[in-house]
């Protein structure tokens, strides 16, 4: 998948450098790093998880950049979106969207109906993603990020629904 120049493929070996450092300084920052490269090398052969990058070509050079990345894990009807980041330089181009798009057609091959993820309570840009995206809030978590020193902060819990069920006596005429 193409995004203005930006390619949306399977994560490698390679990546796992520049896929750790992203999580530690758009995700993870003031909480400490749990997603180093050992992390992230265990999500990549997790075969469970699925973990893209958005790679940008860098201009006269044959070499292209991390801008973004995506890591969901996979159960039987269920998905978590654990990370999604986008570089500062590379926001509001449609590359988070991509990769969103990318993980939610997955889990809907896969039988999955339903998506959830947590996001910090005060950060208002990913909240009018997600929900921008169909993510409904469901629960506030308290302390659900914790950090150095007993730091700790909220989560909203969301969840997107790919596949609605209908309740077991839905529609029987009685």
């Amino acid at each position: 998948m193409t995004v203005r120049s930006v390619e949306i493929e399977l994560a490698r070996s390679q990546d796992i450098p520049s896929i750790a450092l992203l999580a530690r300084d758009e995700i993870e920052h003031g909480l400490g790093w749990r997603y180093r490269p050992e992390a992230v090398r265990g999500l990549l052969h997790d075969p469970d998880t699925v973990v893209l990058v958005a790679r940008r070509s860098e201009p006269e050079s044959a070499a292209c950049k991390v801008v973004g990345f995506a890591v969901m894990t996979y159960d039987a009807l269920e998905a978590h979106l654990k990370l999604l980041a986008v570089s500062p330089e590379h926001r509001r181009q449609g590359i988070a969207r991509s990769l969103l798009s990318w993980v939610e057609k997955t889990a809907l091959f896969a039988g999955v109906q339903r998506v959830y993820l947590e996001v910090r309570q005060e950060n208002a840009p990913a909240l009018t993603f997600y929900e921008s995206a169909g993510f409904e809030r469901i629960e506030l978590v308290q302390n659900y990020y914790r950090g150095p020193g007993g730091r700790s902060e909220n989560a909203w819990r969301m969840h997107h629904v790919l596949v609605e069920t209908e309740a077991p006596n839905q529609g029987l005429q009685t």
